[in-house]
């Protein structure tokens, strides 16, 4: 069905229907952009892990084998 251009329509009908067409695109790229920033987030809690483990040496000191020493 061609929402812009079904017989009978007014020219309201006609701009309601191409608003209404160009909402719906705008929501798709508003979702994908929802995802895009979910990811994002993700990525940013992995690296802030990740930079919070760095801090930690791990490496065993002949007094203290196996512990962690916080620099």
């Amino acid at each position: 069905m061609n929402l812009v251009s079904n017989p009978g329509w007014t020219e309201e009908d006609r701009k309601a229907s191409l608003a209404f067409r160009r909402l719906e695109e705008e929501l798709c790229i508003f979702d994908r952009t929802q995802e895009v920033i979910a990811r994002y987030e993700d990525s940013l809690q992995i690296l802030s892990c990740r930079d919070a483990l760095s801090r930690y040496d791990c490496q065993p000191t002949p007094s203290q084998e196996g512990s962690c020493k916080v620099p």
